[in-house]
């Protein structure tokens, strides 16, 4: 099993006073967020603090391998606050991901 990956590259302003960083997640030939995006890391932090708050009472989502297409449509369009990403951060803009339980 590969688990992912989260590339992450941070740099300070030129007068030091500010951190910027870059990120995404790499899971196999899948890449979640836009390495390009430069954001201020405080902002990242505090978005992948606000994810896990989200994560921390959900279940996993639970599906077969012939309707997991269909599963993760219904949910993100119900919910994309069940989404598994970072939201507020532009390296994640139009990005949609999930983890769900595929037959165990």
């Amino acid at each position: 099993m590969t688990y992912p990956l989260i590339e992450l590259e941070v740099d300070l302003s030129a007068d030091q006073n500010y951190i910027f960083s870059q990120c995404r997640i790499v899971f196999n030939s899948v890449v979640v967020g836009g390495f390009e995006k430069i954001v201020l890391a405080k902002n990242l932090l505090a978005a992948f603090e606000d994810l896990v708050s989200r994560l921390d009472g959900l279940k996993l989502v639970a599906c077969s391998p012939e309707n997991i297409e269909n599963t993760l449509f219904f949910i993100l369009q119900c919910d994309m606050k069940n989404s598994c990403l970072p939201l507020g951060v532009e390296s994640f803009d139009g990005d949609e991901s999930m983890f769900v339980d595929v037959l165990g």
